[in-house]
């Protein structure tokens, strides 16, 4: 199940957002903001300020929950990923631009559409928000690179809602 992140309904989830980020970073590899070691404090308090731009209407997050009702809150949470929308107020050029970051999906449900799932809603919400440029850096652990990663810059973009082109270039 797909949900938008709302404070008062998950404001238990950020330990277990933190928890799932320090986890692809630091069992996966993912290359996201933070690199091994990773101070608890830090990453936690990095959540909460992302959580305070979702609340000023600068970014929008998106979380993946398992159905399971039995199961407290915090153990459904699967997967994530964020919608910076704060490059508009910076920019008026801008205005139609929104980036895609930090999607994360825990290691044991990838490979069931939890991640196209999450992109799904990001993309819903670009459109619903009148952003038709999307922009994402996906980097991956490549064994080949002299980095030990490669980084993809991904454009998607709508034209008017109606159909997507995509592009991408490599670093």
């Amino acid at each position: 199940m797909i949900t938008a992140y709302n404070p008062t309904t998950h404001s238990s989830l950020v330990p277990y957002m933190a928890v799932l980020h320090a986890t692809c970073i630091s069992s996966d590899k993912t290359i996201t903001t933070f690199i091994p070691p990773i101070a608890n404090d830090r990453l936690l308090q990095w959540w909460k300020d992302r959580i305070a731009e979702s609340v000023r209407g600068e970014r929008a997050i998106f979380l993946l929950l398992e159905a399971d009702s039995f199961r407290p809150l915090g153990a459904r949470l699967t997967g994530l990923v964020m919608l910076d929308l704060s490059l508009a107020a910076s920019s008026e050029t801008a205005t139609h631009r929104a980036t895609v970051e930090t999607l994360l999906v825990g290691s044991d449900f990838r490979g069931k559409g939890g991640a196209r799932r999450l992109m799904n809603a990001v993309e819903a919400e670009a459109r619903a928000r009148g952003r038709f440029l999307l922009v994402s850096k996906q980097t991956k652990n490549k064994k080949k690179s002299p980095f030990g990663h490669e980084t993809r810059i991904e454009t998607r973009l709508f034209d008017l809602g109606l159909t997507t082109t995509t592009s991408s270039s490599t670093r």
